[in-house]
């Protein structure tokens, strides 16, 4: 990889820590619909069982708590980058079992081949190559795991004036991707779609929801 890409990363990184350090105490409340109209478009088109679930970027924990309630015979784990959100997070989920982590997408603390549910919820709008969290997601689930990830675009297009004035709100946001781009860049690290639809949010924004099977040995596979 390219040393400014690694430093684009990093710093993207970085201002998404501070960013939601600041907001964690909020954010449930100021984003309740967005969440709940996200995670219900991504919960319908799920189909468990599954053992071995990961949410990346979990922020306050709502999706993983939706999750575990679904599946309570579930493992859980979520890994998110802000500390303060995780502290959230962790108030929500005690006693449930669930393993929280500081880390981020591109370098997830867990083998190869670990679990069997891996979700990516409004993550990806803040890399300026989400290839890379992609591959690395691909790399932890199970040979025909799911992937299973949701994000927003603008009613306006991925490249609207509107898309440069949230940076403005939240100076790690990258840009919106719509559902041509997100569909090529997962097929392109190697997982099979499932399913891929763009639904409304509100006025402003629409979501996009992907779900994908990881490689099974003996199909044509993209090396990671």
């Amino acid at each position: 990889m390219r040393t400014g890409s690694t430093e684009s990363i990093l710093a993207s990184s970085s201002s998404s820590k501070h960013f939601y350090d600041r907001q964690a105490a909020g954010y449930d409340r100021r984003w309740a619909h967005y969440q709940r109209t996200t995670h219900d478009m991504l919960l319908a088109h799920l189909h468990g069982p599954f053992h071995h679930v990961l949410d990346v970027g979990c922020g306050t924990g709502t999706l993983l708590q939706r999750l575990l309630t679904r599946y309570p015979e579930a493992d859980g784990l979520g890994i998110e980058a802000s500390r303060e959100m995780l502290c959230v997070a962790r108030r929500r989920l005690a006693g449930r079992g669930v393993r929280l982590l500081l880390a981020n997408a591109h370098r997830i603390p867990l083998p190869a081949r670990s679990v069997d549910l891996l979700t990516l919820a409004s993550v990806l709008h803040y890399f300026s190559s989400p290839s890379m969290a992609l591959v690395e997601a691909r790399r932890v689930l199970q040979s025909g795991g799911t992937l299973g990830l949701v994000d927003y675009v603008l009613h306006g297009g991925a490249n609207s004036v509107l898309d440069g004035l949230i940076r403005l709100y939240d100076p790690a946001h990258a840009r919106c991707r719509g559902l041509q781009e997100l569909s090529r860049l997962t097929t392109h690290a190697g997982f099979t779609i499932i399913h891929a639809r763009q639904f409304p949010i509100d006025r402003i924004f629409e979501g996009v929801v992907i779900l994908a099977r990881a490689p099974i040995p003996g199909e044509n596979e993209i090396q990671p």
